[in-house]
C-alpha cells in the first residue's frame, strides 16, 4: 500500500510541477509579445515622436520585460 501512496505522490508533484512550469511558459510568451507590439508601436510612429520618445525610456529595457515567477509553494515532501 505503501509503493502505491508514492506513486500518486509523484503523479500529483509531477501534475503541479506541469501546471507551474505551462504557467512560466505562458507568462514568457505574454511578456514577448507585449515587447513585439511595443517594438512595431515603435516602429509605426513618426521619426520626430520616436526621437522625442526615445529619450523618456529607461536604458534598461530589456530587464523590464523579464519577469521572475514565483517556485513552487508546496508544504508537502513527496519523495520521503
Amino acid at each position: 500500500m505503501a509503493a502505491y501512496s508514492v506513486e500518486v505522490q509523484k503523479q500529483r508533484y509531477s501534475q503541479e510541477l506541469a501546471e507551474h512550469t505551462l504557467r512560466q511558459w505562458e507568462a514568457a510568451r505574454a511578456a514577448m509579445e507585449r515587447a513585439a507590439q511595443d517594438d512595431t508601436h515603435a516602429t509605426s510612429t513618426s521619426p520626430s515622436h520616436r526621437a522625442s520618445s526615445a529619450a523618456v525610456k529607461t536604458p534598461s529595457r530589456s530587464s523590464k520585460s523579464r519577469t521572475r515567477a514565483p517556485a513552487i509553494a508546496t508544504t508537502r515532501n513527496y519523495f520521503n
